[in-house]
């Protein structure tokens, strides 16, 4: 992490607090409007190793880095700081009605990590492990949270498009659990050919669950897949269904079928 920019303030900037508070107060609507249609029509742009990563984030932290990376300008050389409102992370408000504290969130982002395989070693157990933000900053009299990624996930967010899946913001956000989040993306990502085929225990770390919570294949059936097999269905373009393998060296496989939803 760079350490040189790893505070966030919990005050306003003086350049941002200036002006009269009319004005102010109109301008966060105006930007607050200009975001929300963003998230309705962006899209969730990641390379396919890091979504082949293990990643163990919370859903609050799943969001924050969909929002983020739905705006990020693929013709920048550099990352730049993006912003978004605290509100935004709960769109739908029957979910939860917890208020969630700017300081919560900042901690969070500063706490998110990824280990991940080189391409060309996916597979092998070999893995570096990345800080995904370098800077954060909070704005008391917007509500809004600047971030920026740190240069080392570059590799990560832009390149062609081959190497790269593509989902719609809108729908990711709806999602409830940090294990339906990871299973879309890795559906997603196989979503041309129909299928994917994962070890029990592979699974559990790509999506980030321990084994204390899921020990077993049935539990994993129980907590991971049948919940996340519903809700996916009712909220996303694609969807799985699946079976399960146990070979006689006790080897447990996964074996999803992906299909796509019926336009409505």
């Amino acid at each position: 992490m760079d350490t040189s920019a790893s505070e966030f303030p919990l005050q306003g900037r003086p350049e941002e607090n200036c002006g009269g508070e009319g004005n102010t107060h109109e301008h966060s609507r105006t930007v607050s409007g200009e975001r929300s249609a963003a998230r309705e029509t962006g899209l969730v742009r990641k390379s396919n190793c890091l979504i082949w990563s293990h990643i163990a984030w919370t859903v609050l932290q799943h969001r924050v880095t969909a929002m983020l990376i739905a705006q990020l300008d693929s013709s920048s050389e550099e990352f730049e700081m993006h912003r978004f409102n605290v509100k935004e992370l709960i769109p739908n408000r029957i979910e939860d009605n917890r208020e969630i504290r700017p300081e919560d969130v900042c901690e969070q982002i500063f706490e998110q990590t990824i280990h991940t395989a080189p391409c060309e070693t996916i597979g092998e157990r070999e893995y570096q492990g990345y800080n995904c933000f370098s800077t954060c900053r909070y704005d008391v009299q917007s509500g809004d949270i600047e971030a920026k990624f740190n240069n080392g996930m570059r590799a990560f967010l832009f390149g062609p498009d081959d190497n790269f899946t593509t989902y719609r913001l809108a729908e990711f956000m709806q999602l409830r659990s940090r294990y339906s989040m990871r299973i879309y993306e890795l559906i997603k990502m196989k979503e041309e050919f129909g299928e994917l085929a994962l070890p029990v225990g592979e699974l559990r770390s790509l999506i980030g669950c321990e084994d204390d919570v899921c020990s077993s294949l049935a539990e994993v059936e129980e907590k991971v897949l049948r919940p996340s097999q519903v809700e996916i269905r009712e909220r996303c373009d694609t969807y799985f269904t699946y079976s399960t393998e146990t070979e006689e060296s006790g080897l447990e496989t996964i074996h999803f079928t992906i299909h796509r939803s019926a336009p409505s």
